[in-house]
């Protein structure tokens, strides 16, 4: 079992299914621990690149501040597809997708699952399990022990069960994995003290809790509460086209108690949007949370009604920056350039999109729009707006850019362009949340 001693560990061996985000930095994390880890994925392309030193997540390597080439290729991770490599591993992370197109979805888990059922079989050793991918609540007792109980396998005995989701924010060098407080359960708090210290290994303020309902639902309830406050903040954009939302938002944010929001094209990412259906997905009177389900239901519309009060159906040549959902990362899921873009087409408008982590291949499979050649002599585009803001972005001479191309309006998602404003008054510049009501005055334009 694991050690506190680095130098105790030179026979332990982890399981880590999924090489996503969550289940390369586990890997990463417990490989500078000199602890050996297996980190399966059923994609072999990045299996294959991650054999070879490459990093597929972006940035990931300032998230860590060092070279990850050097980890991934000093032995204490093995990268595989082949699950077989995995069945002498007492200790299994699960941290595979639990959404399928931005619905809950369980396929992967429950794979997993089987396939740890069949290594179980197969050595009779006692396992620990823990997940890392968010679950529907009452996924672990309705649905994964039923499973584990029909193969004759003891939840609690044979088989170790706890949840200990994940917080971590990768654009910041200080929200990760060591440094975030994590909350843990086990199922009839059975090994619980063994997972923790598992935790504690490279996580500095493990929380223990009795109740594994409770800890099976905060990521939902904690993104949920983010949820329905940004949505609140889109709403109040739009019921007050006339009132500067940005300014109202930052001066509330000044009271002792109140977070910090802004207006937006919509939420994006695996967590946030999804987290308000798994809240209710798991719910056995979903009608009592009839607030969350406004929000569901708002941010369904939100787009196409932001699409209509920005007016921004008058121009024809739109050019959209930034298809990740958030800053220096290449995550498009859940992203809204994916559904502004789609709603812009169906007006019939001729819409291309930059993001510096994409190819042109990749933005049209994924959008079916062209990529902006920055070099281009012969662009036009009449509005622009930025959606992510990107480092690249930050140094680009937008006001040139936009010059060039002719541009009669910038819309600025982040507010990084806003020397724009002072530069030109051929080139309107408004930023989200003061947008409405600049649009207003600007419809004899």
């Amino acid at each position: 079992m694991i050690k506190n001693n680095d130098s105790d560990n030179e026979n332990a061996q982890i399981a880590i299914w999924g090489c996503g985000y969550i289940g390369l930095t586990t890997a990463i994390s417990y490989a500078l621990k000199r602890i050996r880890c297996y980190a399966y994925d059923i994609d072999k392309a990045k299996i294959e690149d991650l054999q070879e030193g490459k990093n597929p997540i972006i940035n990931l390597d300032y998230w860590y501040g060092l070279d990850l080439k050097k980890v991934y290729q000093s032995g204490y991770i093995v990268f595989t597809s082949q699950k077989q490599i995995l069945s002498n591993c007492t200790i299994h992370f699960i941290a595979v997708p639990t959404e399928k197109s931005m619905e809950p979805c369980y396929e992967a888990v429950m794979q997993v699952i089987s396939d740890i059922a069949d290594i179980f079989d197969e050595n009779k050793n006692k396992m620990y399990v823990i997940f890392e991918s968010t679950l529907t609540p009452g996924t672990l007792k309705n649905i994964i022990i039923p499973f584990f109980s029909n193969r004759k396998i003891r939840s609690g005995k044979d088989i170790i069960l706890a949840i200990a989701p994940r917080r971590d924010w990768f654009i910041s060098q200080d929200k990760n994995l060591k440094s975030l407080p994590r909350v843990i359960a086990t199922y009839n708090n059975q090994g619980l003290e063994t997972v923790k210290k598992i935790l504690t290994i490279i996580c500095d303020n493990v929380i223990t809790s009795c109740d594994l309902d409770a800890v099976e639902m905060v990521k939902s309830v904690e993104n949920t509460f983010r949820y329905m406050e940004i949505s609140l903040a889109n709403q109040l954009l739009l019921a007050y086209p006339n009132v500067n939302m940005d300014e109202v938002l930052r001066l509330c944010a000044t009271k002792w108690n109140m977070g910090t929001y802004f207006c937006s094209f919509g939420i994006g990412g695996y967590c946030i949007p999804l987290a308000a259906k798994y809240l209710l997905q798991g719910s056995k009177n979903n009608n009592m949370l009839s607030i969350v389900k406004e929000a569901v239901n708002f941010n369904f519309n939100y787009l196409e009604n932001l699409i209509s009060n920005y007016r921004i159906e008058r121009f024809k040549h739109i050019g959209i920056f930034g298809l990740s959902y958030k800053e220096n990362i290449k995550v498009s899921k859940g992203s809204p350039t994916i559904e502004l873009s789609r709603l812009l087409r169906n007006y019939g408008k001729e819409v291309e999109i930059h993001d510096p982590y994409y190819s042109s291949e990749e933005i049209m499979e994924i959008t079916e729009c062209k990529k902006i050649n920055l070099d281009s002599e012969n662009k036009y585009f009449d509005c622009i707006i930025l959606m992510v803001a990107h480092d690249e972005y930050k140094l680009m001479d937008i006001y040139k850019f936009a010059t060039k191309n002719s541009t009669q309006i910038i819309i600025d998602q982040s507010g990084i362009w806003n020397d724009c404003r002072w530069k030109s008054a051929k080139i309107k510049y408004v930023k989200v949340g003061e947008l409405l009501r600049e649009v207003e005055n600007d419809k004899t334009n």
